[in-house]
């Protein structure tokens, strides 16, 4: 109905959907009257049907359900790129990241497969965001079809080299995908979130032209040489491009990428049909630090100052000395309350949640340390002004996990082994490296049908030869070329076998 719906009825009735009903049905089998509604006791439902319109059904007399023949699963390989353009905030906090997604489907012509369902066939396969229907996450703007030529054969045919052509197809939409945040490190004052978005290409069921059903399955490609191709972040160097968002900055433009295999158990092949885009982002932690820290920091010293000065001269009261105690209290009870509303502190006992407790009992034990020694009074400050070593403690693991995020790129002087970028395009360590100009080596892929069937194309995961029912998958030991081993270290014409990063 969705594929129809605005075609007139005489043009509908004419499609093979409804034309063949009548001609799969298997002779002798029975129309349904009455009788034989109160035969198989579907009498009750059959409503206000007389015989001759109950004959409009049909009777399947069968002891076991039939199957049908089993359906050939076909992997059909997905050359995917998703430029990011930005990251945008709406008024309730929600996140959503705005782009271009390019999928091209390879080998196999999928508008050639009728659909099973019904649906009007199309190049490209359905979509989904983050577990749920995509009804409204990418919106086609075009369709490019064309023959590519396969890569070179090595071998010779009649004195000349022979390229196979493949119908190929690019897809353009434009994506407003929406991102879930969940916490990488949330420790007062500091707040790292991860912000992720889970793309899910669907199979489908069709038929080809000469009526054999095939399932068709997608599976994402890699690219051995330039990963930009995968996906791009096209205003990475201007912030104000890239951030749309009031609360979060991004502790490195480029995102993490990773590719979820399936299948591959007994008879099921291998297939990698869902990609997963994480954006790392902090919150400054100036206004965390003067809304929680510094009134702690404050309170301690005034309580200090209430203990060495105010309690110690010789006409000291201790009524003073416990209204200064209890106004510096109440403090500290405002300060904490609003501490553990914090992320951290409601999944259970954290850091923070030692801190609040450590400056609860500090402030209950300067109460009574009016009548302590002057020695147990200064164990008393020092247990109190221990407890700012929480802080610092947060401090300097929030610094190891930034520098743990940025290290994903900040290190490879060859962009191509980033996410930053056009594809194509270099550097400018990598220019100067090669001797280039200040212009040459900036030229980047203009559309997204440009060479759709690349050499360099890999699948990322393989089977390992051994147990078939219970193969083992191990990642594709050619997902990377040589040369891109090497601009991944930067070492000087040294490439170990084996090592894959940045995958």
């Amino acid at each position: 109905m969705d594929a129809h719906a605005h075609e007139k009825w005489d043009v509908v009735k004419e499609l093979p959907l409804l034309t063949n009903q009548g001609q799969n049905r298997k002779q002798g089998d029975p129309t349904l009257t009455e009788e034989l509604c109160k035969k198989y006791g579907v009498d009750k439902i059959q409503g206000d049907n007389s015989d001759k319109a109950l004959k409009g059904a049909m009777v399947h007399r069968s002891g076991r359900m039939k199957r049908g023949p089993k359906r050939e699963e076909v992997v059909v390989p997905v050359f995917a790129t998703l430029l990011v353009k930005k990251v945008v905030e709406d008024p309730d906090g929600g996140l959503s990241l705005i782009g271009t997604f390019i999928q091209r489907p390879l080998l196999y012509d999928l508008q050639s497969f009728d659909r099973e369902s019904g649906n009007q066939p199309q190049p490209y396969f359905d979509m989904r965001v983050n577990d749920g229907v995509s009804n409204d996450c990418f919106e086609l703007k075009k369709v490019a079809r064309d023959l590519s030529a396969g890569p070179k054969m090595d071998r010779d045919r009649n004195g000349k080299d022979e390229a196979g052509y493949f119908a190929t197809a690019a897809s353009t939409f434009v994506a407003t995908m929406p991102l879930k945040l969940d916490s990488v490190y949330s420790e007062p004052p500091f707040n790292i979130m991860s912000a992720t978005v889970m793309v899910e290409l669907t199979s489908f069921i069709g038929t080809n032209a000469l009526n054999e059903k095939f399932e068709l399955r997608p599976s994402f490609v890699s690219h051995a040489s330039d990963l930009r191709n995968l996906c791009c972040v096209r205003d990475w160097k201007d912030d104000f491009k890239i951030d749309e968002m009031k609360l979060w900055e991004f502790v490195t433009p480029q995102p993490t990428l990773e590719f979820e295999y399936d299948g591959c158990f007994g008879k099921r092949p291998l297939y990698v049909p869902r990609l997963r885009v994480t954006f790392f982002l902090y919150e400054d932690f100036t206004r965390a630090f003067t809304e929680k820290i510094l009134p702690v920091t404050l309170a301690y010293v005034a309580s200090t100052w209430n203990l060495l000065h105010v309690g110690q001269k010789q006409d000291a009261d201790y009524a003073d000395y416990l209204a200064n105690s209890a106004a510096i209290s109440l403090t500290v009870v405002f300060i904490i309350g609003s501490m553990m509303d914090s992320e951290s502190c409601s999944r259970g006992f954290q850091a923070m949640t030692l801190f609040a407790y450590w400056t609860f009992l500090s402030m209950i034990l300067m109460v009574p340390a009016f009548y302590f020694s002057r020695s147990w009074q200064k164990i008393a400050i020092a247990v109190m002004w221990t407890s700012m070593l929480i802080p610092l403690r947060n401090t300097i693991i929030y610094n190891l996990v930034l520098g743990k995020i940025r290290s994903n790129w900040i290190h490879k002087r060859d962009l191509s082994m980033t996410f930053l970028g056009r594809p194509g395009s270099k550097s400018d360590w990598q220019r100067k490296h090669e001797g280039l100009s200040a212009t040459a080596g900036k030229s980047a892929n203009k559309k997204g049908s440009m060479g759709a069937l690349d050499a360099d194309l890999r699948t990322f995961v393989v089977k390992t030869p051994g147990n078939e029912r219970r193969p083992k998958i191990m990642l594709n030991p050619d997902v990377l070329s040589h040369a891109a081993q090497v601009a991944t270290y930067y070492q000087a014409g040294t490439a170990k076998r084996g090592r894959f990063e940045p995958w």
